[in-house]
């Protein structure tokens, strides 16, 4: 499922509010520079960075630090709304590339993953 963020506020490293579908989240991933932290307001969350699994509920804040590879879900039955916040800040900028690639069809990984190389963001393949 196609995920498409705008930043809503870009102060100093503070990013997009982040709203889900269930099931809905980004593939592994990993940061050459940023902590990203959410804040979860409306929904449950699954996230899995390094080896650790953590289930996050309205009003928890998760931390995934940079250079561990990290992923995450809505595993709730309705959509879910979390603030994320990325620092240092510059990483915003990803978002406001990638909402400028062509809309009439899916985004093309190849495209995705050049405008993520130059932010240090790496997609991984997922282990079994």
């Amino acid at each position: 499922m196609p995920i498409r963020l705008k930043p809503l506020l870009c102060l100093s490293g503070l990013g997009p509010m982040l709203a889900l579908l269930p099931e809905g989240g980004p593939p592994l991933h990993v940061h050459e520079h940023e902590d990203e932290l959410f804040y979860i307001l409306k929904g449950t969350y699954e996230f899995r960075f390094g080896d650790e699994t953590v289930v996050a509920s309205p009003g928890d804040f998760v931390h995934l630090p940079a250079h561990i590879p990290h992923t995450f879900r809505n595993i709730g039955s309705e959509p879910g709304m979390a603030m994320n916040t990325m620092t240092p800040g510059g990483f915003e900028q990803f978002f406001v590339e990638i909402d400028q690639l062509p809309k009439e069809q899916p985004l093309d990984r190849s495209q995705v993953a050049a405008v993520a190389s130059r932010y240090g963001l790496q997609f991984l393949p997922e282990s079994s």
